[in-house]
């Protein structure tokens, strides 16, 4: 049966838009995530910017909405992003796709749907004056929903994905340009997100550096608290993005 788009749901749509132009700050961005998660009708959404190098996709910022927080950690602490099929699809499709769509069998997907995350659907979107960086929107649920209803998602993510992009990348290089401006990280938290970076466990960067791990402990939470994150990995993200290392 082919969806009938509903005037209801065009009204909703024309107000994420008005939304999206205005928008300054992440509160305001979530606000704009809960309204399109209530178009979707969906439980899961997470977005993601990622940058082309090669026409391979690199994921370069999360902003987590709904997904669970245990698989937000693991997939990160993971570096999972560089083998999601998903994420490397993104390369090569302008319209919104199922993640089954992407690998017959995946351990990434396998991983996620052992987390609660049973099927998805996602949406890219870029500018048109560059192409290097895109916005990734990812939705979750349940498998019979999302198969069942994928015509209905077309049309408003196709309509919306790009409003999104604009909206988090003017988000984003708020975050950036305030960083650079009021954020100092002292040579020892830049030198121990180097070490993160390289993959090393706190004990790891503790032997290396000849600390106990209580220090590097103490000098990741200055990092947090300066960077307002809260684990390692969102600490790196955040750093590179924003020139700190």
């Amino acid at each position: 049966m082919t969806y009938k788009f509903l005037s209801s749901d065009q009204a909703k749509l024309i107000n994420l838009s008005l939304e999206c132009s205005k928008v300054v700050e992440p509160s305001g961005f979530s606000k704009i995530l809960s309204h399109l998660n209530s178009i979707m009708e969906l439980e899961y959404l997470i977005v993601g910017l990622l940058e082309f190098s090669s026409n391979r996709p690199i994921l370069k910022n999360i902003f987590n909405h709904t997904f669970p927080k245990s698989w937000v950690d693991f997939y990160t602490q993971e570096s999972l992003s560089s083998i999601d099929p998903v994420i490397l699809f993104s390369a090569y499709s302008n319209l919104p796709f199922l993640w089954s769509s992407t690998s017959n069998k995946d351990p990434v997907l396998d991983a996620a749907y052992s987390y609660g995350l049973q099927e998805g659907i996602a949406s890219t979107a870029s500018t048109c004056s560059s192409s290097q960086y895109k916005t990734i929107l990812s939705f979750s649920g349940e498998i019979s929903i999302i198969r069942s209803s994928l015509e209905r998602f077309i049309i408003p993510l196709t309509l919306v994905t790009p409003l999104i992009h604009e909206a988090y990348s003017r988000i984003i290089c708020r975050q950036r340009q305030n960083l650079n401006d009021n954020v100092y990280l002292t040579e020892r938290e830049r030198e121990i997100l180097n070490w993160t970076i390289s993959g090393k466990s706190v004990e790891e960067i503790a032997l290396i550096l000849s600390l106990s791990r209580d220090t590097i402990k103490f000098h990741l939470t200055n990092i947090y608290r300066k960077l307002n994150v809260s684990n390692r990995y969102q600490a790196v993200s955040v750093a590179i993005y924003a020139g700190l290392i």
